[in-house]
């Protein structure tokens, strides 16, 4: 597992890995995978970087929608293959909120392209209503390694993806603002 959450229909909810969302039930006597993610990819992949290693896969961050109980909106994050690289995507898919089962079909690509490396990732979600309006934020480590510990893995260290956490061009490093439906809110800073 890598996040749990208790939702609003007294169940827990949980992604793990090989792009799996799970379901207990509150006695926890009940476990049941609810969705997986055909397109996951838990495979090993070069990273391009000499002595980098692969790159990090993974199940990560899940949130449920502020309005769960009206909508059965759950985001998630995993990866998936992309040529030959790995990348991250956030993935909503419905539940029955009654059932807690899948609604086939409703699986819904909100972001897709989110960079990966080999070290400090940080694919978390949170959603939240504030003032009548749900925001969904994504935080993304900045993938990279540290130059202190592996100073060879990148000649030169520009090269480091640690480095574009302060460009704003990048999504690695950063916390990021979205609608529910993935677009940038027009109020975002930058």
């Amino acid at each position: 597992p890598w996040e749990l959450q208790y939702g609003p229909d007294n169940r827990f909810w949980m992604s793990e890995k090989d792009g799996k969302i799970t379901r207990i039930d509150t006695s926890g006597s009940n476990k049941t995978t609810v969705y997986t993610a055909s397109d996951y990819y838990g495979g090993t992949k070069s990273y391009s970087a000499i002595g980098c290693g692969n790159y990090r896969v993974g199940t990560f961050g899940l949130a449920l929608h502020p309005d769960f109980l009206s909508n059965g909106y759950i985001y998630y994050v995993y990866t998936y293959e992309v040529g030959a690289t790995v990348k991250a995507k956030v993935r909503r898919i419905t539940v029955n909120v009654g059932t807690g089962i899948f609604v086939n079909g409703s699986e819904i690509d909100i972001i897709t392209n989110i960079p990966m490396g080999n070290d400090h990732e940080g694919l978390r979600l949170m959603a939240v209503k504030k003032n009548g309006i749900s925001n969904l934020y994504l935080t993304v480590g900045d993938n990279g390694v540290s130059e202190t510990n592996t100073p060879a893995c990148f000649s030169p260290q520009s090269n480091n993806p640690n480095n574009k956490a302060k460009d704003l061009t990048t999504m690695n490093g950063k916390i990021h603002k979205f609608n529910m439906d993935g677009t940038i809110p027009s109020d975002n800073p930058l």
